[in-house]
């Protein structure tokens, strides 16, 4: 067998639903909120190479604003995966 060669495989959507595989090219819905968080994370971390202060600074609104986020859903959580 060679690299080259090619398969073919035969699937018909009956079989593939019979043995429980669906596929979907539908990705799982984030929230708005949990996006922008990470967002503001990410920024922070980036922020570390050029002025600590204001990366320390932008830390703070990360917390804040998870702190915020964990409240408005209601969960008595203090701190969640960004803090």
């Amino acid at each position: 067998m060679s690299d080259d060669e090619e398969y073919e495989y035969e699937y018909d959507d009956d079989e593939m639903e019979e043995e429980g595989l669906q596929y979907t090219d539908e990705e799982e819905e984030a929230d708005d909120g949990e996006v922008a968080l990470e967002n503001a994370y990410y920024n922070s971390k980036g922020l570390r190479e050029d002025d600590l202060k204001e990366a320390a600074d932008s830390f703070e609104q990360v917390i804040i604003q998870e702190h915020e986020e964990l409240s408005s859903k209601g969960s008595e959580k203090k701190y969640g995966q960004w803090s």
